[in-house]
């Protein structure tokens, strides 16, 4: 992933948070797991974005979708905290496998239509 890409993404999401982006305050009708999640991710201090249906819809274009795709940034220390951030979310440890986060690897979580996307490269 080239480094604009990241510096674009970072600049979203700090500019979500700026305007009072928090996933509590999340207005749109998104699935309680989904929130959960969020709040996780938040707490642990993961770097992430909301991609695809859901950001486009939370910017006031709605899409009909159900499922929600999370980019990550992949290295070692946003890592970590997503891990633990998913094993307070229900998951054990020992199912985190290294090659589940490899690099263009998606970590589907649920089943559709409710599912989460977690994704650590995009196009763009």
């Amino acid at each position: 992933m080239n480094s604009g890409l990241v510096g674009r993404l970072k600049s979203v999401l700090l500019r979500l948070k700026d305007f009072g982006w928090r996933p509590e305050n999340f207005s749109m009708n998104i699935q309680h797991h989904f929130k959960e999640l969020l709040a996780l991710l938040e707490k642990n201090q993961v770097e992430y974005v909301v991609v695809g249906g859901y950001a486009v819809a939370y910017h006031g274009h709605p899409r009909f979708t159900k499922d929600i795709d999370i980019f990550y940034r992949r290295d070692d220390e946003n890592l970590e905290k997503l891990k633990s951030s998913l094993v307070v979310f229900g998951f054990r440890l020992e199912d985190l496998d290294e090659r589940l986060f490899e690099f263009g690897n998606i970590v589907k979580i649920g089943v559709e239509p409710s599912r989460i996307d977690l994704l650590n490269e995009i196009d763009g």
